[in-house]
């Protein structure tokens, strides 16, 4: 009968019901031992004096990263349609730069990006509900009224210098 080695019988005690059995015991009472420790940890007044040191210092940082992740972008991503747009909000033409924080633009019903827009293009856009329909709308509300406003300065004008009122004093239509 030869001598076994240590390590072959090792192996063998490894491939036992009760060796595994024993192994899976230890390692779910070790995972919840660390997380229990983890957990007094991060309860500690220095851990939350130094997190809320740290969420103060990167705030903006971690915000960018959050949006980003949510609409499936890396930074490379982001900056190729920064330049595509030269970084320029293709609605109002602001230039998206820092102070201005660019909003990632995106379809509320696909979930897929259309564009880098400035914050208040963004809005905008999301209260006219993204609807083309309500947008030609507000367009043609606001030359209705820019019309008025222009004929009542003109008529104004107009009515201070002649002392009849002319109905042909409207140059534009109303």
């Amino acid at each position: 009968m030869s001598k076994e080695s240590e390590r072959e019988r090792n192996a063998r005690r490894r491939q036992t019901k009760e060796y595994r059995e024993y192994q899976r015991n230890y390692q779910r009472e070790r995972y919840h031992r660390v997380k229990e420790q983890v957990k007094e940890y991060r309860e500690t007044p220095a851990r939350k004096a130094y997190m809320a040191a740290y969420v103060k210092k990167n705030r903006a940082k971690h915000r960018h990263a959050a949006k980003l992740k949510t609409y499936g972008l890396v930074q490379e991503q982001l900056t190729a349609l920064l330049e595509h747009q030269e970084h320029q909000c293709p609605i109002c033409l602001k230039f998206l730069a820092y102070p201005v924080t660019p909003s990632i633009d995106h379809s509320h019903q696909t979930g897929v990006v259309r564009g880098v827009l400035c914050r208040k293009c963004n809005a905008a856009i999301g209260l006219l509900e993204e609807n083309t329909d309500n947008l030609e709308r507000a367009i043609e509300y606001l030359s209705i009224h820019r019309r008025r406003e222009i004929n009542s300065v003109l008529s104004g004008a107009i009515s201070t210098t002649n002392s009849k009122p002319s109905s042909e004093s409207s140059l534009l239509p109303a």
